[in-house]
């Protein structure tokens, strides 16, 4: 298994983020998403080119600044997939 991390610095609070983030209806911050829909942990994107992405929502967590997902259905098939997103200050 592999394992990607990438670590960003952001002008903004990282509360800022997550208000961006965290709404999990919102789709506008992701390239190349057409629509995206949301039924209870399950959220599926039409990607431009690509057809569509279902993801399961695995965590969403306020207090921490923590979402973590994993996408179960794709174009092209995958064993395993776990994306983490985690917010911190850098004060």
């Amino acid at each position: 298994m592999k394992t990607i991390e990438e670590k960003r610095s952001f002008s903004v609070s990282p509360e800022m983020i997550w208000n961006i983030v965290s709404d999990l209806s919102r789709s506008d911050w992701v390239p190349g998403v057409e629509s995206i829909m949301l039924e209870d942990n399950v959220r599926t994107f039409k990607m431009k080119g690509m057809g569509w992405l279902v993801e399961k929502i695995l965590k969403c967590d306020q207090d921490l600044l923590e979402l973590e997902y994993s996408a179960i259905e794709t174009l092209a098939p995958i064993n395993h997939h776990l994306a983490k997103i985690k917010l911190v200050s850098n004060n």
